[in-house]
């Protein structure tokens, strides 16, 4: 299980479980593990769609320090909105 979000992943055979705090390549490469915030499934009654990219969530985006949601609808991407953190937008 990753410690940034608690992710479950299963080691390859004959890999050993390392001691100590484990991330996820994902919250490795958004630069989460330990000392940022590690994503959350449900934020204001709203499920969440975790994902592997840098942000931890599927249509979500940095830009400049900024967090941008994107969507997809009838085939076309749709712009949501610039955020101040990724579980904002």
């Amino acid at each position: 299980v990753c410690d940034g979000c608690e992710a479950a992943f299963e080691l390859p055979p004959g890999e050993l479980v390392p001691d100590g705090d484990w991330f996820c390549a994902a919250c490795r490469a958004g630069g989460r593990a330990a000392d940022k915030e590690a994503p959350v499934a449900v934020a204001e009654g709203l499920r969440l769609h975790l994902c592997s990219n840098s942000t931890g969530y599927k249509g979500v985006y940095e830009q400049s320090g900024r967090f941008q949601a994107k969507h997809r609808v009838g085939g076309r991407l749709v712009y949501i909105g610039n955020f101040g953190t990724a579980v904002e937008a």
